[in-house]
């Protein structure tokens, strides 16, 4: 595998199979971006059977969460390691 193929792969941006903006953006940690609009594409950029209603359907079950938030620099550490800890023990088991 070529090196642009390795970091479209590890952005999820090699489309690959349908999974579902709430597991896209688990994968994915948070994404980042300046409007709804922009979320909708980054999500669509990387799950080609997301259509641009299954955001606003995620956001309205409750699998995704809109956030606004100004955080420090220690401060979006924590907030990270908080949510990130618990995928990554999970993740470390099914491996071992």
């Amino acid at each position: 595998m070529s090196v642009r193929a390795s970091r479209a792969a590890a952005q999820l941006l090699h489309r690959p199979r349908s999974i579902g903006a709430g597991e896209l953006v688990r994968r994915m940690l948070a994404v980042q971006a300046q409007d709804l609009r922009s979320v909708r594409l980054a999500l669509r950029a990387r799950d080609a059977g997301l259509a641009a209603g299954d955001l606003d359907a995620a956001l309205a079950a409750g699998d995704l969460a809109a956030e606004v938030t100004a955080l420090s620099w220690s401060d979006a550490a924590a907030f990270l390691r908080d949510r990130v800890a618990p995928y990554a023990a999970t993740r470390s088991a099914s491996r071992g």
